[in-house]
């Protein structure tokens, strides 16, 4: 049953950072956390997509990861605006987060659903 009262302002979703390491592309999932949007905030945003920062994008979009999905070396890595900063400098992550949302949105990103 759906119920609204159980839903949280944030969800997680598995994205797949897809990096080149020895010679081949490696695939390594991650969960993430997105905010979740209203309705209007999100048609708001992708109205607005093409005239936006991508900073600006992921800053209302990406809410940081599950505790044990990134390490920095042997250590996990903790969930702070430092560390999301670090992150977010990383094309092959950034893109990974961008299309994680658009695919947590059922991939309808721009469609009308009737």
């Amino acid at each position: 049953m759906f119920n609204i009262e159980e839903l949280q302002d944030t969800y997680s979703w598995k994205i797949m950072v897809k990096i080149a390491q020895n010679g081949r592309m490696e695939k390594i999932p991650v969960m993430v956390k997105y905010n979740r949007l209203p309705h209007d905030e999100k048609e708001e945003l992708f109205a607005n997509i093409n005239e936006m920062q991508e900073a600006d994008i992921l800053e209302r979009i990406f809410a940081g990861w599950e505790k044990g999905q990134i390490k920095d070396g042997k250590d996990d890595l903790e969930d702070t605006t430092e560390n999301r900063e670090k992150l977010l400098n990383i094309t092959e992550f950034r893109i990974a987060v961008l299309n994680g949302f658009t695919e947590s949105l059922g991939g309808d990103v721009g469609k009308r659903v009737a």
